[in-house]
């Protein structure tokens, strides 16, 4: 069981990367473009796609994993989780607004990568959760075993 001042300072450890995140995804270059250098015209159109698309399902993948881990109820995990993919589609809808400004585009593709994102990682952190829950109720069964011997 996690004790409460802990819990907290992970909640806001969650709600920094997540502001964090928020600002990368809005801003107009959030990787440098000498990054690429090295990277043939196509190739380098093609990488830059890739590590969008792998970096949005990562990161998400990442929030709703921790999701499942610090929140112990299922109605407040379901409530963040539905909020990731809100937090997604905004984010999205940020980028088509800013996109004469900014130099980005949002769409529909995205907020689906994001979905799917949620979907692993909160699939992941449930059976982790249930793991650590079924090991840690094996722990005090053994303890109360132990010292039911001690007092006989």
């Amino acid at each position: 069981m996690m004790r409460r001042p802990v819990h907290i300072v992970l909640v806001c450890g969650f709600v920094v990367v997540l502001g964090i995140w928020t600002y990368l995804l809005i801003t107009p270059q959030p990787v440098p473009e000498k990054l690429f250098d090295g990277v043939s015209w196509f190739d380098k159109e093609m990488l830059i796609f890739l590590l969008a698309k792998a970096t949005h399902l990562c990161v998400y993948a990442g929030f709703s994993f921790g999701v499942a881990l610090l929140f112990r109820t299922n109605w407040c995990r379901w409530f963040v989780w539905v909020g990731l993919i809100v937090h997604g589609a905004t984010t999205e809808a940020a980028q088509y607004l800013l996109r004469e400004t900014h130099h980005r585009h949002g769409c529909i593709r995205d907020v689906l990568i994001d979905a799917t994102g949620i979907a692993i990682g909160g699939y992941a952190g449930r059976q982790i959760a249930q793991r650590i829950q079924v090991v840690a109720h094996q722990c005090v069964d053994d303890s109360r075993i132990r010292s039911s011997r001690v007092q006989r």
